[in-house]
């Protein structure tokens, strides 16, 4: 028996159109889900590539630290606390006007995230600020080690004042562990003078 045109829509049709709808909407959640997953992830590698690239820039301006003032130029020197630190350089690779040092200060902002500060001049002569993360979480802390003048021998410590020199070692470290920060150690003004820490150079001693 054929079904009139005039009929309506059975209850059987109307529960497998549900019914495939509902297929439809799970696919449909499903791959959202997972392209969500995906971006998140992407976009946390991104975020972790550029810190371990400020990271590295970092090393870089400190390893060309300036051990002397430059004439017409105040004296910064490096100079900083067990939070904080700022390093007066003149890398070659600067984005700054090369006729000027640049001052790099490493601090922890209100939300807890370390940042590497740039400052100099750019080509016109004008002052000019790059900010950097270096570490999206993590309290800084900031060890530097050497003879300080006046003291007896070198060793740790939790300050230091552009009036002791240049130290033979910075560290930066963070005081959470799981923070994904790994302590960075470098040498002061190593490319300077083209200086190369021997694989046999005993390390100095660590703080009690």
């Amino acid at each position: 028996m054929k079904r009139s045109p005039n009929a309506g829509i059975t209850l059987l049709e109307t529960l497998v159109s549900l019914a495939v709808m509902a297929i439809i909407a799970l696919m449909l959640a499903q791959g959202m889900g997972a392209m969500l997953r995906l971006s998140s992830r992407s976009s946390s590698g991104s975020e972790d590539v550029d810190e371990m690239a400020a990271r590295l820039q970092l090393r870089r301006v400190v390893e060309w630290a300036a051990d002397a003032p430059f004439p017409g130029f105040p004296v910064v020197g490096l100079h900083g606390d067990s939070h904080s630190v700022a390093v007066e350089s003149w890398y070659p690779d600067s984005p700054f006007w090369a006729g000027a040092p640049v001052v790099v200060s490493v601090s922890v902002d209100q939300t807890g995230a370390v940042h590497a500060k740039s400052s100099g001049l750019d080509l016109q002569q004008k002052p000019f600020t790059l900010d950097q993360v270096i570490s999206g979480s993590g309290a800084l802390v900031v060890r530097y080690f050497g003879q300080r003048k006046g003291g007896s021998k070198r060793e740790w410590h939790d300050e230091w004042s552009a009036e002791d020199g240049l130290p033979e070692l910075l560290e930066l470290a963070s005081a959470e562990p799981t923070s994904g920060f790994p302590p960075t150690v470098i040498r002061p003004a190593k490319q300077r003078h083209k200086g190369e820490m021997s694989l046999s150079t005993l390390l100095p001693p660590a703080l009690p």
